[in-house]
């Protein structure tokens, strides 16, 4: 809120570019965060931002932006511009989804906090790869190849090698000739 109103503003657009439709386990993107805003660019200062992930890891490319607290956000050098260059590396590990939010403000570079500065917030959701079983993180696959491979064995125990329907007779299997 130290630019402009205390409210969002619609006519500040927020893209993110580059991010993939299904991003890739550890892979690196490089993205860019651009606002589109109907305030003249005067001045010195023109826009900003913070950015922030649920997963994965933001850095900066060049002097345009900075990490802080976890967070990306521009430099003094950065506020002058409109659009930044950013990299995100995807986690280590599989996840549902990603989540980016954040806020953008573009001010006139009057120096004044006023109505004619616009700010925005926004959140952009990416899908996560299809978790890859390795063994470890699916027991109710192994479940079941077990108790098939189980009841696999009970079957050909069960039944003689002569074939024929196998009947239990006192704890030992005759074939319907009677053979045991």
């Amino acid at each position: 809120m130290c630019h402009g109103n205390a409210n969002t503003d619609e006519s500040v657009e927020i893209q993110l570019l580059g991010l993939p439709e299904v991003w890739g386990i550890g892979e690196s993107y490089e993205l860019t965060l651009r606002v589109i805003s109907p305030v003249p660019e005067r001045g010195e200062a023109s826009a900003g931002f913070n950015l922030r992930t649920t997963t994965g890891e933001l850095s900066p490319v060049d002097e345009s932006t900075q990490i802080i607290d976890g967070e990306l956000t521009h430099t003094e050098i950065g506020n002058s511009q409109r659009s930044w260059d950013i990299i995100w590396t995807a986690p280590s590990k599989a996840s549902p989804k990603v989540e980016f939010s954040g806020f953008v403000n573009t001010v006139d570079g009057d120096g004044d906090a006023d109505s004619d500065d616009r700010w925005n917030a926004f959140e952009i959701q990416a899908e996560g790869p299809a978790e890859i079983w390795t063994g470890n993180d699916s027991p109710s696959l192994w479940k079941s190849m077990i108790i098939g491979l189980l009841m696999a064995a009970i079957v050909v125990n069960i039944l003689p090698q002569t074939g024929g329907a196998a009947e239990l007779h006192g704890g030992k299997s005759q074939n319907s000739e009677g053979e045991e």
